[in-house]
């Protein structure tokens, strides 16, 4: 069977090789890429040396020295700070720091339209389908497509054709479960009113900006978004209303499921879970534990989807047996790991 095979997901299985071309409206560079690693800066991305065309790449003045905790932090060595502190856009080649996608080691062809900070939604697959309908790239789409383990390629800019096929046949949809906790509260709506709401926070920030009028400052009125009260950095601290939350997450993950089977019958659909479970997020974990081992479980029975819940599969284990260098995402082994695991189940 030649896979043609769709992932969906946050950070967990990104391809961060993408922070490389600079791309309008791509995620902040939170983490490294596997193979190319960037000054240590958190409003842009170091030059790449290596990318051809030049001008996609947003360039630095001054590369900040990264110090010893930071090193340990990316899992490296103290030795190796000498070697990131090098001249202005350089770039260091290693595999001792950064986390790498599964999605570089299943078979076929693959399109990864996961990305870093996001909650349970759906509005990118429905932006990916329309790439393909239109051929054209949705502003609000950012993914990366690589075929048999060659190297990944990023999509154009919005509003560029792109090189879907029109009759692309997708053979499977992953969908990494994000985080039941990032869903935007809307603390001030009624049960109704909330199940309707935008789930997501670039939906939420759509909605947003729209009932704003014009002329606006857009980083003041960004600044004054994130700064809600109700955005999902306080879901947790919600356990008594779990369940509105879960049925609104199932919500989501239905659509995508409905819209997937629509496009393309036949499709075979799987769900993995791995989870962030340690550190600074034991009460998100905790919050959401029978989400993933009881509500999705019963999903799937329910609507014919397969379902990967390993036991060991979220960041504590991983970053315990050298799984995950910066103790949350995949490293190459790790990856391989997830990779190994969806393979059973294609």
């Amino acid at each position: 069977m030649d896979y043609v095979i769709l992932n969906n997901g946050c950070s967990f299985s990104a391809d961060w090789s993408l922070h490389r071309y600079g791309y309008d409206g791509a995620p902040e560079p939170l983490g490294v890429h596997p193979n190319v690693y960037y000054a240590h800066r958190a409003d842009s991305i170091a030059k790449v040396k290596d990318i051809e065309d030049a001008d996609k790449v947003k360039q630095i003045e001054s590369v900040e020295e990264f110090n010893a905790s930071e090193i340990a932090s990316y899992g490296g060595k103290i030795d190796e700070k000498k070697k990131l502190s090098q001249a202005p856009g350089s770039v260091i080649r290693s595999n001792q720091f950064g986390w790498t996608t599964y999605c570089k080691y299943l078979p076929g062809k693959i399109y990864n339209i996961a990305m870093g900070g996001t909650g349970i939604e759906s509005d990118r697959l429905a932006s990916f389908i329309s790439d393909v309908e239109t051929g054209l790239t949705d502003r609000k789409n950012l993914y990366t497509f690589q075929e048999n383990f060659g190297p990944t390629v990023p999509s154009p800019k919005p509003g560029k054709p792109n090189s879907i096929p029109a009759d692309l046949k997708v053979t499977h949809f992953i969908y990494q479960l994000p985080s039941l906790c990032r869903q935007v509260m809307h603390t001030t709506l009624n049960y109704e009113d909330f199940l309707k709401a935008p789930i997501g926070l670039r939906e939420a920030w759509e909605e947003y900006r729209k009932s704003l009028s014009e002329p606006y400052d857009l980083k003041v009125e960004k600044d004054k978004f994130k700064n809600r009260e109700d955005l999902w950095r306080n879901i947790a601290a919600e356990s008594s209303n779990l369940d509105k939350y879960v049925t609104k997450a199932l919500n989501s993950i239905h659509e995508s499921v409905t819209m997937a089977r629509k496009k393309w019958p036949g499709i075979k659909i799987i769900l993995l879970k791995y989870v962030h479970s340690h550190e600074n997020n034991t009460v998100a974990y905790a919050f959401s534990k029978l989400f993933y081992k009881k509500d999705i479980r019963k999903y799937c029975d329910d609507n014919n989807v397969a379902y990967i819940y390993e036991k060991n599969f979220h960041t504590h284990w991983f970053a315990e047996n050298g799984l995950a260098n910066d103790r949350r995402h995949p490293n190459e082994a790790g990856a391989r790991l997830i990779a190994s695991k969806i393979k059973e189940y294609l």
